[in-house]
């Protein structure tokens, strides 16, 4: 896998529109990069194959070659590209990189001193000569992997003198940012990803063979290493890299059983960060795309667009044991009844994080060891964009109240009261010190009465206080921008 991004620098005059798409950084060499995603791996194979040629054919058409054609060459070579890296080269340790199902352009370069309206010209693709003739062909590759490319010219006038040029061209399916991608192609791999979304199992396999995986299956496994009492094995550590890598080629390679042209685009960030007042205005968030980053009714389902009403699975249907108290494919401490899609900006009325920016990725780049990037890739680079979209509400009236009592206020709206248990509360049901129930009613769900709770009795028991709890479960680093001020092990206080 090959990552780039065909964004390029934009001239002031342009400037609102950037605000729209988000900025464009350089393709190559950008200190914006984004977390980098795995590359697969290829076994490079010599291929040998012999030059045949045809019969003489006249080649007029030389006489028309533009001038970068002819140049100033040591010697025959040929340049490789498509339609997205004509004017945005892939910098990348191969000297000619293709793309599977993607028109690549093959345009021999042809040294001035073989200028002749009498040249023969040859081209073979892993040892099949193909029937063109002409200086610049056409070719889609239908596999990945090194292939074996030639051009050969032959000029009869110079008693049949022949020049070959070989060179492996490596096949590879390109990751690109998602608001680089063609107006065609953002679109072919929306609906790749929403068949993914919408199709069962079962019509999913009907329709593209049995390696289709749904959503269901990616949730299933998701939750499986994320969603259990012993540990968090996807996001913990060095979690985060190795889980996560592995589950987006899973992700893709589905995506390509539907539509084998698409491959997975990235979405970076740090241009929203950096350009835009509100994440939300990020053109990610438009209906034909991802949908509302915030819906504004009471139950924040995406209601509108591409993913309105995207329904969420059941553990029943996928003979699975985790679930919330609802048996949705949620995690055990998400209390949300909806079955659909949710998201909402804040907070329980707040804000705990921004958008992480290229300052935060440039200072984790820059640690020492692996453990130390490990530690920050899940909590600095991943984590807050979850926070800062999916959000939490539901909070009790008597919390929102006591937090702003005690003047704990969001650091978005200094009106509106934050808790930051969002990112406590796993923390003390993994270990032992809470409790989240594991069924809940219809009736419930409408009074707020199902939720999570660290009943003292978990504690008393081992003869602790709320301070030791919170001490024991290294949670204190969570509370962001807060002093805690302790009348004494029983009781505390929270300042901003």
């Amino acid at each position: 896998m090959v990552e780039y991004s065909t964004f390029q620098n934009e001239s002031t005059s342009q400037k609102h529109e950037a605000a729209e798409m988000g900025k464009q950084v350089q393709s190559r060499g950008s200190p914006r990069k984004f977390l980098p995603l795995i590359c697969a791996i290829f076994l490079l194979l010599s291929v040998i194959a012999m030059t045949s040629f045809g019969a003489g054919k006249s080649a007029a058409h030389l006489q028309n070659l533009a001038v970068d054609e002819i140049g100033e060459f040591d010697g025959l070579s040929f340049a490789t590209y498509n339609s997205y890296t004509k004017d945005t080269p892939i910098d990348s340790m191969w000297t000619h990189v293709a793309e599977p199902y993607r028109e690549t352009t093959f345009r021999a370069k042809v040294p001035t001193e073989w200028l002749s309206a009498d040249l023969e010209i040859v081209w073979e693709i892993d040892g099949q000569v193909l029937p063109d003739k002409d200086t610049t062909i056409v070719h889609t590759f239908t596999s990945t992997g090194p292939t074996s490319v030639a051009v050969t010219i032959a000029n009869p006038e110079r008693f049949g003198e022949k020049e070959t040029y070989r060179s492996d061209v490596v096949v590879k399916y390109v990751r690109r940012e998602i608001r680089s991608l063609t107006a065609d192609d953002r679109e072919r791999t929306l609906n790749a990803m929403e068949a993914i979304y919408r199709l069962s199992q079962t019509d999913g396999e009907a329709l593209y063979g049995p390696n289709f995986r749904s959503i269901g299956s990616f949730q299933v496994q998701h939750l499986d290493g994320a969603g259990r009492m012993e540990c968090d094995h996807w996001h913990d550590d060095a979690g985060l890299a190795a889980h996560h890598f592995g589950f987006t080629i899973q992700f893709e390679e589905v995506m390509q059983l539907i539509d084998p042209l698409v491959s997975l685009p990235y979405w970076e960030y740090t241009l929203d960060a950096e350009n835009l007042d509100e994440l939300e205005h990020s053109p990610i968030f438009r209906d034909d795309w991802f949908g509302k980053m915030s819906p504004t009714n009471e139950k924040h389902i995406v209601d509108t667009g591409r993913w309105k009403f995207l329904e969420i699975g059941y553990s029943a249907d996928f003979d699975f044991d985790v679930q919330n108290a609802y048996g949705l494919l949620r995690a055990p401490w998400n209390t949300d009844s909806t079955p659909y899609l949710t998201r909402y900006k804040y907070v329980n009325q707040g804000s705990v994080f921004s958008t992480p920016g290229c300052s935060i990725f440039q200072q984790v780049m820059q640690k020492a060891t692996m453990r130390e990037i490990n530690a920050l890739l899940n909590g600095a680079t991943h984590g807050p964009v979850h926070i800062e979209i999916g959000g939490q509400w539901g909070l009790s009236d008597y919390y929102i109240d006591l937090l702003s009592s005690m003047g704990y206020a969001g650091i978005a709206d200094e009106a509106k009261p934050v808790a930051s248990q969002v990112l406590i509360f796993k923390v003390l049901w993994r270990m032992g010190y809470a409790r989240c129930p594991t069924t809940c009613s219809s009736a419930e769900a409408k009074t707020g009465e199902c939720s999570c709770s660290a009943p003292r009795e978990l504690y008393e028991d081992l003869g602790m206080t709320p301070y030791d709890v919170l001490e024991a479960a290294d949670v204190f680093k969570y509370l962001m921008k807060t002093t805690f001020m302790f009348n004494d092990k029983n009781t505390y206080l929270l300042y901003v």
